[in-house]
């Protein structure tokens, strides 16, 4: 069927993904980020993989993940495109370079895959009392 967005299309360009290999690694303590949409993938001082990403503002992503995760933050790897008009065009190109990567990497990163982390990753930690509980709701809740 055609594109349609009132049935939740959403856009899946024609983008030709680039190579992660071909994308310099970045000390993410030296880079200087802008306001752009970008596919990112985070490597902790092994540099190894640990998480996988998009964001529509790169600027705000990179700070908050370095105020959540700032010990796994220490090689970063990016891509960045123009910021369309049309905000599920400039989700549409940014998912199809993440699904590249994941491929590329053989697999999401323990940040995107494993529960615990990712949540680490994706979630502010609550703001609460020391002896605080953080409680999952139950299935069928």
């Amino acid at each position: 069927r055609p594109f349609d967005r009132s049935k939740g299309d959403w856009y899946c360009p024609d983008v030709s993904v680039p190579e992660l290999r071909q994308i310099k690694p970045t000390k993410v303590s030296k880079l200087v980020a802008w306001e752009l949409p970008a596919s990112f993938v985070v490597y902790n001082k092994t540099k190894d993989p640990v998480y996988l990403g998009l964001s529509t503002n790169f600027n705000v992503s990179l700070e908050v993940l370095k105020g959540r995760r700032p010990s796994q933050m220490e090689w970063i790897r990016y891509y960045s495109i123009p910021e369309y008009d049309d905000l599920e065009l400039t989700l549409g190109f940014l998912a199809t370079i993440k699904g590249g990567w994941e491929e590329q990497l053989g697999g999401l990163p323990s940040g995107n895959t494993i529960e615990e982390e990712r949540i680490k990753w994706e979630f502010d930690p609550p703001v609460a009392e020391p002896d605080y509980e953080i409680l999952k709701p139950s299935i069928g809740e």
